[in-house]
């Protein structure tokens, strides 16, 4: 069963790109989202295995969430 995935970036094309890639590389990515909130959100709600997350995004930042 391959590692479920959340991506957090505020930029579309590097989230969109991140996402393909690793789709082609057997990941199953769960969701995709622009900010930091929702990241949050969604994480507790779909309970990902890996959440990679952009550092600098709005109302939450990566570190942010991390630490939550």
């Amino acid at each position: 069963m391959p590692a479920t995935l959340l991506l957090a970036d505020d930029h579309p094309l590097i989230l969109n790109g991140t996402k393909l890639f690793l789709e082609q590389l057997g990941f199953h990515v769960l969701d995709t989202v622009h900010d930091g909130q929702k990241a949050y959100n969604n994480i507790l709600k779909l309970n990902p295995d890996i959440a990679i997350l952009d550092y600098d995004m709005p109302k939450l930042n990566g570190l942010e969430i991390a630490e939550k």
